[in-house]
């Protein structure tokens, strides 16, 4: 007896030791997932400047360019005159900056010297060559380029662009747009708050004393001052943070997941380095997280336990009191939250009350009627087992890859789909196996409600309705004059009856890459649903009637790939 009661106790630490690395496993690919939502939402805002900004240089740069072309060697009388035309013909720009998030718009000589500040009107002149590294940079190579960076006034993620007249470089402008603002539209898109901290020497090296003063509150954090922005839009949980980093000594340049309760509600801090243009690290962000997935994971792991556990005690039973096996293992199956058979891949030998349950049988036997193998109700849905896979039957798959993890799609008498993860063990002495299918539906619909906050529709990469709601309401509160023109497919479920949904599909694509082709670079284009579109253009109603009509004649003119001629109305 004292040896099988030992052998338990080995087989009960290694259940342990090879779940609880399976629970890191699952918090290690969430806090993944999490940094991989946040760079997507992080990027998603900045690229949508990007675009702007690379815009406005196709349409400035020239004219920028012929303007600059001779200031470097410019007496004073005559830097005032380019200023004060630079000025005249690109104030626009920056007056409109509520609309295109522009927080600073800067123009330099060849030489690093400010010609124009859009944003500080009488602060020019001063170079900044030995202070920006950035301009150094861009003075050496004489590209693009784009990152954060503190200057002299405020620290902010910057576009920075080379001029060029007749060849030669004569000078350069960049578009900033502070934290805070990104901040915004992270919150305003995707509902994330974040926080901004510097490094104080970093900050103080380079940025004006009254510019501090103004925007950043020192924090102290484990002997390290940092500046932080003073900002309405940072959170209330801010100084919950700073509590939490101070006690876990997070403040360093590699990433850091911390969790925290604050308000009843777990949240995590995702603690991000920032680094400048040129790499080098100047702070960190933290965006705080509402966790929902950590706790069913915790959960997930103590059922497992205890199932294993029971699973041990099981194999106890049966060598020592076989008389009591049935009693026993019926008790144990039925108490099982998951589904829990005993199968040797052909037919179905036990199943517990939950398998019933699930499936809306009264017995096996009742089952047995009308099916053969759990594997009928497996739906066919990618990446998830099915009744066959490379020509085996699903059930040797399992044998023959039994160090894989398998995942598996079925409705229950309710038609409501679950997934499902196989955990697959076998009988010693016995060709029979016990497959337990552990509910995972909450963790995966978790997981994918953080990966599927997409800016653009699947299908056709122009944008979503989430994205045309946003731009939307940004253009609303912009107050310009604006149209929208929205239209469907006629007769587009015939197309689907008769061509097939793949055509369908394909037609939407080629229609989407037709009217994408005949836009402004500035109109908003979106699909809505299903066969209906929607563009917003800033024209008045007249000018937009008859833009429509002119998309409505190019689309009516097309042939297209399965279908040869289309309308829409």
């Amino acid at each position: 007896m004292y040896k099988y009661f030992l052998s338990y106790l080995i087989y009960t630490g290694l259940v342990i030791f090879y779940l609880f690395e399976q629970y890191h496993s699952k918090i290690e690919n969430y806090h993944d997932s999490l940094k991989h939502s946040i760079d997507k939402n992080f990027n998603a805002s900045i690229n949508a400047f990007e675009l702007l900004n690379d815009s406005y240089y196709n349409h400035i740069s020239s004219k920028m360019a012929y303007m600059l072309r001779n200031v470097s060697d410019a007496s004073k009388d005559q830097r005032d005159l380019v200023r004060y035309q630079l000025r005249e013909e690109f104030t626009s720009i920056y007056n409109n900056r509520k609309l295109t998030n522009i927080s600073s718009f800067h123009i330099f000589d060849k030489d690093g010297s400010s010609v124009l500040r859009f944003h500080k009107l009488n602060k020019h002149d001063d170079n900044l060559i030995d202070t920006r590294a950035s301009l150094r940079r861009l003075s050496s190579n004489l590209n693009a380029q784009k990152g954060f960076e503190i200057g002299r006034y405020s620290a902010s993620y910057r576009f920075q662009y080379p001029l060029f007249y007749d060849g030669t470089f004569v000078g350069s402008y960049e578009f900033g747009m502070d934290f805070n603002i990104i901040d915004t539209q992270m919150q305003k898109i995707f509902g994330i708050k974040n926080i901004l901290y510097l490094h104080k020497e970093q900050v103080a090296t380079v940025l004006e004393q009254q510019s501090i003063e103004k925007k950043y509150k020192e924090v102290v954090i484990n002997d390290k001052t940092f500046y932080t922005l003073k900002t309405k839009h940072i959170h209330k949980i801010q100084p919950t943070i700073e509590k939490i980093l101070r006690n876990h000594d997070a403040v360093h340049d590699g990433e850091y997941f911390v969790s925290l309760s604050y308000k009843n509600r777990d949240i995590i801090a995702v603690i991000i380095p920032i680094k400048d243009i040129g790499g080098k690290h100047i702070g960190f962000m933290v965006t705080g997280i509402e966790d929902t997935v950590s706790n069913t994971i915790i959960q997930s792991f103590v059922e497992e336990l205890i199932i294993a556990l029971l699973f041990g005690v099981i194999i106890i039973i049966i060598i020592y009191k076989d008389h009591e096996y049935k009693r026993y293992i019926r008790n144990i199956i039925d108490i099982q939250h998951n589904i829990l058979i005993v199968t040797d891949g052909e037919e179905i030998y036990d199943a517990n009350k939950k398998f019933m349950d699930f499936f809306g049988f009264k017995s096996l036997k009742q089952f047995k009627k009308t099916h053969t193998c759990i594997c009928d109700h497996f739906v066919q849905e990618k990446g998830f087992l099915q009744k066959t896979v490379n020509n085996m039957s699903w059930f040797q798959y399992l044998q023959n890859n039994r160090d894989i993890q398998h995942n598996v799609v079925m409705y229950n008498s309710k038609k409501q789909k679950r997934y499902f993860k196989i955990v697959f063990e076998g009988f010693s002495h016995s060709e029979n196996f016990i497959l337990l299918f552990n509910d995972i539906t909450e963790e995966l619909l978790q997981k994918k409600k953080l990966e599927q906050k997409a800016y653009y529709d699947k299908l056709t990469s122009i944008y979503s309705r989430q994205s045309f709601d946003y731009y939307l309401e940004k253009t609303l509160s912009s107050g310009v004059d604006f149209s929208i023109i929205m239209f469907d497919i006629d007769g587009f479920k015939d197309i689907n009856d008769i061509y097939g949904h793949d055509a369908g599909d394909s037609v939407l694509k080629e229609l989407s890459r037709l009217v994408s082709s005949h836009i402004r670079s500035d109109d908003i284009f979106a699909r809505w649903g299903g066969e209906e579109f929607m563009i917003i253009v800033n024209v008045d109603v007249v000018i937009a009637e008859q833009f429509a009509n002119k998309l409505r004649q190019i689309i009516e003119d097309h042939t297209f790939k399965h279908i040869d001629t289309l309308t829409c109305s």
